[in-house]
């Protein structure tokens, strides 16, 4: 599946990609910022989502808080 560049209200430049659809109606999606902050995410069809991992800016799996953006972001993709 092919991903969409955006900008975030904050100015930042982010890629949201998804990647697969789930058994429960939603979808798995990637979002990566332009700083290589990156969050996968479990998607929901009521727009709530789940973080299913997240990496920091150097590439490394870590515990990265999701920004205020991206609900927004997820929103407007819809």
């Amino acid at each position: 599946m092919d991903g969409e560049t955006v900008e975030a209200y904050n100015g930042n430049t982010v890629e949201i990609a998804p990647q697969h659809p789930l058994e429960s109606g939603g979808a798995r999606v990637e979002v990566t910022d332009e700083d290589g902050t990156k969050w996968e995410l479990d998607l929901d069809r009521d727009g709530s989502y789940e973080v299913v991992a997240s990496w920091d800016e150097t590439g490394a799996l870590a515990d990265v808080s999701v920004p205020e953006y991206v609900e927004d972001l997820l929103t407007r993709m819809g």
